[in-house]
């Protein structure tokens, strides 16, 4: 840590700021000479000059023309601004409501602000709007409200420095808005505002205006000089206020005494966290993907603000696996654009990385993968004030000017067509940070089926006990996913009667679609909802087979959360029919105790179920707008269905309520079986008529009744689609063979898919060595890992 002697923000003098100020050339020397003969307009015109007229650093746009505004803020660009020019703000985050924040003396009442709208007033996310606003329509009147905001905002919400720094400079800095975090996110607005032109603009920053905002982002650098040389830690907080901030104010404000020890020290941190975080399998180090997604707004800045300077900072080797963590959104985003939901928050509109974050790294492969997803990417996109100069001695007033307007301003929200060729596989797995990604194929109507199997990930780190949970959309709905993600943004969470019970909910197995052993849902909601804990620790998974490309794909994948039981699953794709679970549940030695397995199903907002109370052995069919699936028991063991509406997520922000009051349904398929077992469920999006309502049909001859064993030891099943032909599922895990007429196997996984003639479409074995379907033998001979055709 740092000795700095400023801590008051009111108190710092101009003469402290000079003393810490270093101009380079003509504007220097026309410094020195007006402190020498105490000329303020000279000192101030001096200083302005500089700043509107440098030929670097170069400065890429953080916000300002960014989706972010509009994603974020829920509203139109221009129709926030406007209203921002009486007062009226919008918060960026749920319920997105707009507040005025009028005095009645005509000012700007902050701590209402602040009350109300939390980080959207901290971070000063209406400097953007407004900036936006101006590049739009070239209208003054926007960059002059901006001009008077930061002017009050700073009046009224000074910086001093916290009697709890010296021992946590973590949780304290500046208090209330002055938070470690948002200091600099605000300063990084304050850039994007300096770099549209509000300086050049006659009339509106004066030279006095300009000398008064670098002393304040002076004082703010001083601030985080204090953390130079902190001990190295892995969390966000740290990249961002010990990495972010030092790296920002050291590279683009040379001009200070500290920018050289700012520098070095952002590119200490930020390199650790690179190389500590991101892992090798193409992700970082942190089981939530919306927050995986937030620390590319933590990094990327940073990368980029590296890239436009020409600043070596990540090995060309870290640069590719960053390009692969790039791609991992694109995997991670259902076919609608939005981002699947694992861990604290909602998912939501991936605009922002494709327009902006991930621009430093942007490839052909990258951008068709966006454009499949319905964004237009941006290319890397920077200003200095040299250019800014040059180009506003020729504006015309009420011109737009365009400067640093994402493709999501320009293009109009549309995505030209993706090229084919550049396209990369649409299934993948990540073993070591923990999802799995099944996509049939890269249009808005295919299947997706998204799977969490945490693994080498942060503990809390936002993480949820979800075990191989999952989110299922098909035909442009989401039916099954995780809506209580909506609880981490919501009062319920606050509110002093009710919070506790509802975070931990937010965090537990409860919440998820996982399969539940004995009722055990492992963790208390007491201890998941404590306001220590982020998501604990949950259990770690390990991966087997993993085979894509094909018409069937297979992903095996098991945890230990209900020691010494294990439970593993294939996880089993079938284009244009839909998915599987084969699970497979026992332990070491002897087991002759019953078991009960409840399998989850958590539908999203006004998802319909076909019934509320299905009778053993039924299907049951989810379905919204046009959409549904078909979940269908394996007949190789007596089942029970149970469905309940979620009375938590009643009348939760993001959740949708239009045909269905009373909070979401959930489904649960229960079998109680003794001792070791294996069974199979089916999840049919295609092949199955929305009128059909088929049974599985087990093709062993005892299967298992209510809490004894299963006898045969295997699951196997066919179920018959129609026109579309017949679907054999086996598994034989326990050393006993599946032999029938109709389909036998020794695999402990066996997948065919056979046409109405009896022909074979596609099948594949996983640790078999035969397989015949019928009077046809498809495979034999040794025992192989995978064997598919």
């Amino acid at each position: 840590m740092r000795d700095v002697a400023f801590a008051d923000q009111r108190t710092a003098t101009d003469e402290e700021f000079l003393a810490h100020l270093r101009l380079p050339g003509v504007h220097g020397k026309r410094l020195k000479s007006a402190i020498r003969s105490g000329n303020r307009a000279a000192l101030a015109g001096a200083v302005a000059d500089h700043f509107r007229t440098r030929t670097g650093p170069r400065w890429p746009f953080y916000m300002h023309g960014s989706p972010w505004m509009e994603i974020n803020g829920r509203g139109n660009a221009l129709d926030k601004a406007k209203a921002l020019l009486a007062n009226r703000f919008r918060s960026s985050w749920p319920p997105y409501q707009e507040e005025d924040l009028s005095t009645p003396a005509g000012g700007i009442d902050w701590q209402k602000g602040q009350d109300r709208l939390h980080g959207s007033v901290s971070r000063n996310v209406m400097i953007v709007e407004l900036s936006t606003a101006f590049s739009l329509t070239g209208d003054a009147a926007y960059l002059r409200k901006a001009r008077d905001i930061l002017r009050s905002f700073v009046d009224s919400n000074p910086f001093v420095l916290e009697e709890g720094f010296f021992e946590d400079h973590d949780r304290y800095f500046g208090g209330g808005v002055n938070n470690a975090g948002d200091v600099f996110l605000r300063s990084k607005r304050w850039l994007d505002l300096m770099h549209c032109g509000a300086l050049h603009v006659p009339g509106i920053f004066i030279d006095e205006d300009v000398f008064w905002l670098v002393k304040q982002l002076w004082f703010y650098a001083m601030q985080y000089y204090r953390l130079v040389g902190d001990p190295l830690r892995r969390d966000n907080h740290h990249l961002t206020d010990h990495g972010g901030a030092a790296l920002f104010y050291g590279v683009m404000f040379p001009e200070f005494t500290v920018a050289r020890a700012l520098r070095a020290e952002g590119v200490r941190v930020v390199r650790h966290h690179v190389a500590a975080n991101l892992l090798d399998d193409g992700c970082y180090a942190e089981h939530c993907t919306k927050y995986l997604y937030h620390i590319t707004y933590m990094l990327g800045q940073p990368v980029a603000l590296a890239k436009a300077n020409g600043i070596p900072l990540l090995s060309a080797k870290q640069e590719r696996l960053y390009a692969r963590w790039m791609e991992f959104f694109a995997h991670s985003c259902k076919p609608d654009g939005i981002q699947v939901e694992f861990g604290d928050e909602f998912g939501g509109s991936l605009a922002q990385l494709f327009c902006i974050n991930a621009t430093p790294v942007m490839s052909p492969r990258l951008a068709a993968m966006a454009r499949a997803l319905g964004y237009e990417p941006g290319k890397l996109s920077y200003q200095t004030p040299a250019e800014l100069a040059r180009r506003f001695a020729r504006w015309e007033p009420g011109t737009p000017t365009g400067i640093g307007l994402s493709p999501w301003f320009t293009h109009g929200r549309q995505a030209a067509k993706p090229a084919q060729k550049a396209l990369p596989g649409s299934t993948v797995r990540y073993p070591k940070s923990g999802f799995s990604f099944f996509r049939s194929d890269w249009t808005p109507d295919a299947d997706y089926l998204a799977v969490s199997h945490y693994a080498d990930s942060l503990p809390h780190s936002h993480t949820h006990w979800d075990m191989l949970s999952f989110v299922l959309h098909t035909r442009g709905q989401t039916l099954f996913g995780d809506p209580a993600t909506w609880l981490y943004t919501d009062q319920r969470t606050v509110d002093a009667d009710t919070a506790r019970e509802n975070r931990g909910y937010l965090y537990s197995v409860d919440a998820h679609s996982c399969l539940v052993m004995n009722d055990d849902t492992l963790k208390p909601l007491k201890a998941l909802g404590h306001g220590c804990s982020w998501g604990g620790y949950p259990p770690k998974h390990g991966t087997g087979i993993i085979e894509t490309g094909g018409q069937i794909e297979v992903n095996e994948l098991w945890h230990d959360a209900y020691a010494p039981t294990r439970h593993r699953r294939f996880v089993v794709h079938i284009r244009d029919i839909g998915f599987a679970f084969v699970d497979i549940l026992g332990r070491q030695g002897l087991d002759l105790r019953p078991h009960q397995y409840s399998q989850r199903f958590h539908c999203e907002g006004d998802v319909t179920l076909s019934t509320t109370a299905p009778a053993p052995g039924d299907a049951l069919r989810a379905s919204r707008a046009g959409a549904s699936a078909l979940i269908l028991p394996g007949a190789e063991a007596t089942t029970a269905w149970k469905t309940w509406q979620d009375r938590r997520l009643d009348g939760l922000y993001g959740v949708p309520a239009s045909t269905v009051r009373g909070g979401p349904w959930v489904a649960e398929l229960t079998r109680r079986i003794q001792g070791p077992s294996v069974f199979t469920t089916f999840l049919l999006t295609r092949g199955v008529t929305a009128e059909a309502s088929p049974r599985a049909r087990y093709l062993g001859n005892k299967p298992a009744i209510w809490e004894f064993q299963q006898h045969e030891g295997f699951s196997a099943n066919v179920v018959d689609l129609g026109e579309h032909g017949r679907l054999l599922i086996a598994s034989c895990p326990y050393q006993a063979n599946l032999e029938h007429a109709e389909f036998a196997t020794d695999a402990e996984l066996a997948v065919a898919l056979i046409d109405t003639r009896g022909k074979s479409i596609a099948w594949a074995m996983a640790r078999g060595s035969r397989l015949s379907v019928g009077d046809k033998r498809l495979a034999s001979g040794r025992r192989r890992e995978w064997q598919a055709r």
